[in-house]
């Protein structure tokens, strides 16, 4: 059975069994959107390892955005 894909995720994909908490949701390939992505990636540049697609370049991430 093919799952309908989220078109909204502007590119990242999780690896297979990954999942996190954001504003109180469970997130899963299923629901995963760009927003949500970039917010956990923003707690943790180490959490860049946790997708097999990333819909934009985090090597200079921690460089341009240390203080908000």
């Amino acid at each position: 059975m093919k799952q309908e894909q989220n078109t909204s995720r502007g590119g990242y994909l999780l690896k297979q069994g990954v999942v996190f908490k954001y504003k109180g949701k469970i997130i899963t390939n299923v629901n995963l959107t760009a927003a949500s992505a970039e917010w956990y990636i923003a707690q943790n540049l180490d959490h860049r390892d946790d997708f097999e697609e990333l819909g934009r370049d985090y090597d200079s991430f921690g460089q341009t955005e240390t203080m908000k």
